[in-house]
């Protein structure tokens, strides 16, 4: 099936851009090429009417799905997912602030706390109740954050260890670097182990916006790790964790390599309940080159959670 078929509206919500599945066209926002802005749509999806929000109501009845992407990349990661979804649940797969077509937040501040609720700005505008959190990368942080704070149904991390101390010690190590003239050299250094080339010539066009990355940025999203003390980042992540346990979530991470037994031991500590699944792809982005088996990952989190 064709990508631009499965997405039924693209524009803004909340302030932030996505490509949407399942969804009413975005407040404000036009039709795209070949981009359908309401129902029929795919079998399976039904109009369920324009719902409190006007625009942005959901047409499937499925659970819904948010999808964040990682650092410097942007929404288009996740269209191979996108295409390969089941029928019915809304999906909703949004730039996050400064990437993409998303501005930057007025603040300026791109913290775990200012980036989550502009994410959860745009689930509400979406007419999302309670959808599955799926991030990769950085996004593997905000998504546990935002299902500790806000309604959410399970939380799918994409290649995001969460035991922050040793690289946070490193980040901290090579601060300097990052904000000085250094800054291109050292980030290349953190790029090289995405191992971005062993995606593949289609993947890694999909993966195009990483190349450019704004220093700026960068700092802006890495700002608490490499000025809080390393025990508060710690034990940010602990209450973060805690908070999931207690509401019984659903907690999936997908490594794109063998997890180190004491990180799965970690996890799983603090989360008896996770699942921790090994695709030992040889890279940082396997829901990129693996969307099918992603995809079938999601449904039948998706189906457990409807």
């Amino acid at each position: 099936m064709d990508i631009e078929e499965v997405i039924l509206s693209s524009g803004q919500w909340g302030g932030l851009a996505g490509d949407s599945l399942g969804l009413g066209p975005a407040p404000g926002s036009g039709p795209g090429p070949g981009v359908e802005t309401g129902p029929p749509g795919p079998a399976g999806l039904v109009d369920a009417g324009p719902g409190p929000d006007g625009p942005g109501a959901v047409y499937g009845r499925g659970r819904p799905l948010v999808l964040l992407h990682g650092l410097t990349f942007d929404r288009a990661m996740w269209r191979p997912t996108l295409s390969q979804l089941p029928p019915g649940h809304p999906a909703l797969a949004l730039d996050l602030p400064g990437h993409g077509e998303s501005p930057p937040l007025p603040s300026g501040d791109h913290g775990v706390d200012s980036v989550v609720e502009a994410v959860h700005e745009a689930v509400v505008a979406a007419g999302l109740d309670q959808p599955v959190m799926v991030g990769h990368s950085l996004a593997g942080v905000f998504v546990t954050a935002y299902a500790a704070r806000h309604p959410a149904a399970g939380v799918v991390n994409v290649d995001q260890p969460l035991r922050v101390d040793d690289f946070a010690r490193f980040a901290q190590s090579i601060a300097p670097r990052l904000r000085g003239e250094d800054f291109g050299e050292t980030w290349g250094m953190l790029q090289a182990r995405m191992r971005t080339e062993n995606v593949g010539t289609t993947a890694r066009e999909l993966l195009r916006s990483g190349d450019t990355v704004s220093q700026q940025t960068v700092l802006s999203y890495w700002a608490e790790l490499l000025d809080l003390r390393v025990a508060d980042l710690v034990k940010r992540t602990d209450v973060m964790l805690a908070e999931i346990r207690e509401r019984r979530l659903p907690y999936v991470a997908v490594f794109g390599d063998p997890v180190d037994t004491s990180e799965r031991t970690w996890l799983v500590d603090r989360l008896p309940a996770a699942e921790v699944v090994e695709w030992p792809v040889g890279h940082h982005f396997p829901h990129v080159t693996e969307p099918a088996r992603f995809a079938a990952l999601l449904a039948g989190l998706l189906a457990a959670r409807s």
